[in-house]
């Protein structure tokens, strides 16, 4: 699989250019930029890793039969591959919630500050969380649920869980899909091709919000150059 490319860079703040009191805050904003991109390489491994699983079973053909008088026989010959796939579906699930929680503290960053805020494309960002949203709906809860767990609780408590505003994992519906419940509802999150999409188009959308940001802070750095 091609690694994921974007028509628009990542674009660079030149945080030092900035005045004194607005560069620790170029700074987080440069990282997160970065750091965005990074999360999307996360996602684009774990889906890698979920497609070598399945080529891998294609490989060695059908599970034999099973032997009834030897426990296990015939599962273990696909066990393997189903637990990293599961692995990598829920590691793209924590991916997920960060790289919203990163989209979100970039838009926070910026909108506190008047001097960033004015070269700010808003509309591109605004555009960039409508299609996360449209595309994960449910990405916090299932997250939540793969950071907590569920697997220690009795059935009393897991039937409490599913009461209207609570949440916990319910089955990885196939090796690439986590389900949960959320205020009594089934809610899911899917490790696929179209996710990943999905993610760039988003990281298309943030960075090119912050094109102007970054073409101000190379202005300002031009200027300095010339003094």
């Amino acid at each position: 699989m091609a690694r994921a490319s974007l028509l628009t860079p990542i674009p660079f703040i030149r945080y030092l250019a900035l005045p004194r009191h607005l560069q620790e805050r170029g700074i987080l904003i440069d990282g997160a930029l970065g750091a965005l991109w990074h999360d999307i390489s996360e996602f684009e491994d774990a889906l890698t890793l979920a497609d070598y699983c399945d080529s891998q079973r294609i490989k060695i053909g059908p599970a034999p039969p099973l032997n009834p008088m030897v426990i296990g026989a015939g599962m273990q010959h696909d066990t393997m591959f189903i637990r990293w796939k599961q692995l990598a579906t829920r590691h793209a699930a924590v991916t997920l919630y960060n790289f919203e929680e990163r989209r979100g503290s970039l838009g926070a960053l910026v909108g506190q500050c008047s001097e960033l805020k004015d070269h700010w494309d808003r509309a591109a960002f605004r555009n960039a969380g409508q299609i996360f949203r449209a595309a994960f709906p449910d990405h916090d809860v299932v997250r939540t649920s793969v950071a907590h767990g569920d697997r220690d609780k009795t059935m009393a408590e897991r039937e409490k869980w599913s009461l209207p505003g609570t949440s916990h994992i319910v089955r990885i519906q196939n090796d690439r899909t986590l389900s949960a419940f959320s205020n009594g509802k089934p809610v899911s999150v899917s490790l696929t091709g179209d996710g990943l999409e999905a993610l760039r188009q988003v990281a298309e959308q943030v960075f090119r919000s912050f094109v102007p940001i970054a073409e101000y802070t190379a202005g300002l750095a031009q200027s300095a150059t010339r003094e």
